[in-house]
């Protein structure tokens, strides 16, 4: 009968300490996963891995901490916290086999901002795609090519594939092939096209251009010039291949 007031100070006395405890409890834990979450979100921003990664780090542990809050919280109403744990283990099951291509990516996104073999605006072939990389997000990759084609790749596709980073490294060698006929003399051909390599833009000093006889034909010797060049992010090597030719 909750019309005695002895019934009342009865229940009060039974559930307003586990009341009062659960609200404390709650309040330190969405503190705590705050500021837990903001100091690991910036200490994985300055330890210079991907925005995308250290701002989802740092929601999954606030997201973690304050489930455990709420397992401590139901424990102290004397909730079985064994069935709890077993459910949500259980759905989190359920749901890893209903998603595994999309959790697959994920994975794959996150292994990709950890590792780092790309980076926004680096030239990539990923997957016989080639262009710039645009995004890089958790579950897919964004490259825009150089006829200006939006091309969007599946994580798994990309960790799962050959990477070439064109860009990866300040300079590039330029290969330019040149074919000649039986009756061009050997010493001239070489003299022009090492005049024609030397007069390129950007061409570093070391390592000196090498010209070289790549095969014989059937119809044509085929010299092969090595130049190497300083090359920025999406530069071209037209150029310096137009300057060769013009020299033969």
């Amino acid at each position: 009968d909750f019309g005695n007031p002895a019934d009342w100070e009865k229940l009060a006395s039974h559930y307003l300490p586990a009341v009062v405890t659960v609200i404390v409890i709650f309040i330190i834990a969405i503190i705590l996963a705050g500021v837990l979450s903001r100091l690991t979100t910036s200490a994985l921003k300055r330890a210079r891995l991907e925005e995308t990664l250290a701002i989802f780090i740092g929601r999954m542990m606030r997201w973690g901490i304050l489930l455990l809050a709420l397992v401590v919280c139901m424990s102290k109403f004397g909730v079985d916290t064994t069935s709890i744990a077993a459910l949500i283990a259980g759905i989190g099951f359920a749901i890893a086999m209903g998603f595994q291509g999309t959790l697959g990516n994920l994975a794959a996104g996150f292994m990709l901002m950890v590792f780092r073999p790309f980076k926004v605006g680096d030239a990539v072939k990923i997957d016989g795609e080639l262009g710039k990389v645009a995004e890089i997000e958790l579950f897919s990759t964004f490259i825009d090519t150089f006829d200006n084609r939006r091309i969007i790749l599946a994580n798994a596709n990309v960790f799962g594939s050959k990477i070439e980073n064109l860009t990866f490294h300040k300079t590039r060698r330029v290969d330019v092939n040149v074919g000649v006929s039986y009756e061009a003399d050997l010493d001239e051909t070489r003299r022009v096209l090492v005049e024609a390599v030397t007069r390129c833009p950007g061409r570093l000093d070391d390592p000196e251009p090498a010209v070289a006889l790549l095969d014989m034909g059937a119809e044509y010797h085929c010299y092969c010039s090595d130049l190497t060049c300083t090359m920025p992010v999406g530069g071209k090597f037209g150029p310096s291949q137009r300057i060769v030719y013009e020299g033969v």
